[in-house]
């Protein structure tokens, strides 16, 4: 609570407070929408969307010293950290202009997809925990996965109309699945081996 912009960077639209906590005093201010028992919500107005563009992303080596920065705002730059491609670079002198919203088509647990359009090379970050064995893909070509503001996932865009879509798989999952195949095989080669010698 002490940072607030820190919410707006995670999609956090609504606060549940104890009544008689109030918000930290910012422009525009958090509103107060209704009271339950000895809760109040309040709406954040200044929540990015879960889906949006941005031109200017930083790439950084700490991420939390960078978001804390005073000269940091998420409204209309991202910070980028950990492994990257070459095209985050090019954004390092991209227009600090609002974020724009991106459009949310599929929302699954383990498959979101985004469509949107863009007229610069531009960073789309989806609000979403960022963990390993989450996958990215733009119009169908995989692409590199990036951890955006600590802790949520974007990915390196072109100019045009493209379709951006995250998937999970459980990391160890494919290893695990041919180790269990593997066995099932050994298991039945004894299994008839054993067989013939008793027919034998």
């Amino acid at each position: 609570m002490a940072r607030p912009a820190l919410l707006d960077l995670l999609a956090v639209r609504h606060l549940v407070l104890p009544d008689r906590v109030q918000p930290p005093a910012r422009t525009p201010p958090f509103v107060r929408l209704e009271t339950f028992g000895p809760y109040a919500v309040w709406q954040n107005p200044l929540a990015l969307p879960r889906a949006y563009l941005v031109e200017r992303a930083r790439l950084v080596g700490d991420a939390l010293a960078a978001l804390t920065d005073p000269g940091f705002d998420g409204q209309r730059e991202a910070v980028v950290s950990g492994p990257h491609d070459n095209d985050v670079g090019a954004l390092a002198d991209g227009a600090a202009v609002p974020a724009r919203p991106a459009r949310i088509v599929e929302d699954e647990p383990e498959r979101v997809t985004v469509e949107f359009a863009t007229d610069r090379p531009a960073l789309l970050v989806l609000a979403d925990g960022f963990a390993p064995g989450w996958r990215v893909t733009v119009d169908g070509a995989p692409r590199t996965l990036l951890q955006v503001d600590h802790l949520v996932r974007g990915v390196v865009v072109r100019p045009g109309e493209h379709r951006a879509t995250f998937t999970y798989r459980a990391p160890g999952f494919v290893p695990g699945v041919a180790a269990a195949a593997a066995a099932m095989a050994i298991v039945a080669c004894s299994a008839a081996v054993s067989l013939r010698r008793a027919r034998r």
